[in-house]
C-alpha cells in the first residue's frame, strides 16, 4: 500500500514538473514575441544647414567671337586659352576694300561740301539782288533749294563716310568681354563673314553659376520649412537670409560663399528634378568650369527647430506618419508635415510638439500590429 502511495506521489510530482517547464517554455515564448520599442523626446534643435547637393559647376558668362565684316583673315593677336581684356585685338581681316570705301567716302564727302560752298555763296549773291527787285522769286526760289539740296548732300556724305569708317574698324575683332579665350575655330587664311559663325568663344569666371537640382518633393520640403530658393522672394515667413557654400576640386571648401539667382517653377519632364542655380564669386579663378562639385545651402544664423530621426518615419499615401506614445507608453499614428533633411533626421513643420515621445525602433513591427513594450531613452 505504501508502495503505491509512493509511486502516485511520484507520478504526481513528474506532472507538476512537466506543468512548470511547459509555463516556463510559454512565457519564454510569449517574450520573444514582445518587441522592445525604444522611445525618444522630440526636441528643438539649433541648426543652420538647410541642405547639401550634387552640383556642377558652369560659366557667369559665355560669349561667341563672331566677325562683322567679310574677307580673309590675316592675323590672330591670341593665345588660345590664354586670359583676354574686353577690346583687346583678336583677330584681323583684310582691311583693302574696306579701306578703298573709305577713301571713295571721303571723296564724296570733299565734294558734297565743294557742292555747298558754291549753293551758300550764289544764295548769297540772289538775296540782295531780290531785294532790290534784280532778281525774281523763282531765282531766290531756285537758289535757296539748291542750297538745301546741297546741305542734305553733306550729311549724307558724312553719313556713309562714318559707315565706310565703322565697317573697316570691323575688320579687327575685338574681345567683347574679358576672361579666357577657347580655341579658334578657324585658321589665318579662311575666308570669313559675318555669317560663316563663331570665330572663337571667351568665358568669364571670376564668377561661376553652380547648378544642382532638388526633387519636387524636396523642393515643397524647403518651402514648408521656410526656406525660399526664388531669387525675388517676397515672402516675409521665407528665409533671405541663407547662402551657397561649393567644395574645390581640393576637396577644400571654397571660401567665398554665393547665393540662389534662378529656380526654375516647373520640374524637368524626364527626371521630375527641378534646377537651381547659386553665382559663386570665383576669384583668383579656383573653381573650374565644367566640374562637379558638393553644394550646402546654409542659413545665415541658427534657428531653433523640431526633428525626428529618420527610422521613426512612416510613409503611407504620400503622406508621414510617427509613432507618439501617450504616459501609459501605448502608441498612436500620427500624421505630420516634414521639411528639410538635416544629416539623419528631417525637421517637422507640423504635428508634434516639444517633449512628445515618438518610437524610434521597431516602428515596421508596430505598424504590422505585433505586440510590444515601449522604453524610453
Amino acid at each position: 500500500m505504501a508502495q503505491n502511495i509512493s509511486k502516485v506521489t511520484m507520478s504526481a510530482l513528474c506532472a507538476a514538473v512537466v506543468s512548470l517547464c511547459l509555463v516556463s517554455c510559454n512565457n519564454t515564448a510569449g517574450d520573444s514575441a514582445l518587441h522592445t520599442v525604444m522611445l525618444e523626446e522630440v526636441k528643438p534643435v539649433s541648426t543652420q544647414d538647410l541642405g547639401e547637393y550634387d552640383g556642377v559647376i558652369m560659366p557667369h558668362r559665355t560669349v561667341s567671337v563672331s566677325s562683322r565684316a567679310e574677307g580673309v583673315l590675316q592675323k590672330m593677336f591670341f593665345v588660345e586659352g590664354a586670359e583676354v581684356k574686353r577690346g583687346q585685338p583678336l583677330f584681323q581681316i583684310d582691311p583693302t576694300v574696306y579701306q578703298a570705301l573709305v577713301n571713295k567716302a571721303a571723296a564724296s564727302l570733299s565734294k558734297a561740301k565743294a557742292n555747298q560752298r558754291k549753293a551758300e555763296r550764289d544764295l548769297a549773291r540772289i538775296r540782295p539782288l531780290f531785294e532790290a527787285n534784280a532778281a525774281s522769286q523763282l531765282d531766290l526760289d531756285n537758289a535757296e533749294n539748291l542750297y538745301e539740296n546741297a546741305t542734305a548732300e553733306v550729311q549724307a556724305a558724312q553719313a556713309e563716310l562714318e559707315l565706310a569708317r565703322l565697317n573697316l574698324s570691323n575688320t579687327i575683332v575685338r574681345a567683347p568681354i574679358s576672361g579666357f579665350i577657347a580655341r579658334s575655330n578657324v585658321d589665318v587664311g579662311s575666308y570669313v563673314s559675318p555669317g560663316s559663325g563663331e570665330l572663337s568663344s571667351i568665358i568669364n569666371v571670376d564668377t561661376v553659376n553652380v547648378e544642382f537640382s532638388l526633387s519636387a518633393k524636396e523642393y515643397q520640403r524647403s518651402r514648408m520649412t521656410g526656406v525660399c530658393f526664388d531669387a525675388h522672394c517676397t515672402n516675409p515667413e521665407h528665409e533671405t537670409d541663407y547662402f551657397v557654400t561649393v567644395t574645390n576640386t581640393d576637396g577644400c571648401v571654397h571660401p567665398q560663399h554665393g547665393c540662389v539667382d534662378f529656380a526654375a517653377h516647373r520640374a524637368d519632364a524626364e527626371n521630375g528634378t527641378i534646377c537651381i542655380r547659386a553665382i559663386v564669386p570665383n576669384m583668383p579663378h579656383v573653381l573650374m568650369p565644367g566640374t562637379h562639385t558638393d553644394v550646402e545651402v546654409t542659413c545665415g544664423h541658427t534657428h531653433s527647430r523640431l526633428a525626428v530621426p529618420n527610422a521613426a518615419l512612416v510613409e503611407d499615401a504620400a503622406k508621414t506618419y510617427v509613432y507618439v506614445s501617450d504616459s501609459d507608453g501605448k502608441l498612436s499614428r500620427r500624421e505630420v508635415k516634414i521639411g528639410t533633411a538635416i544629416g539623419d533626421s528631417v525637421l517637422v513643420t507640423s504635428g508634434l510638439q516639444a517633449g512628445d515621445y515618438i518610437a524610434v525602433s521597431s516602428v515596421d513591427a508596430v505598424e504590422k500590429g505585433s505586440k510590444y513594450k515601449t522604453l524610453k531613452h
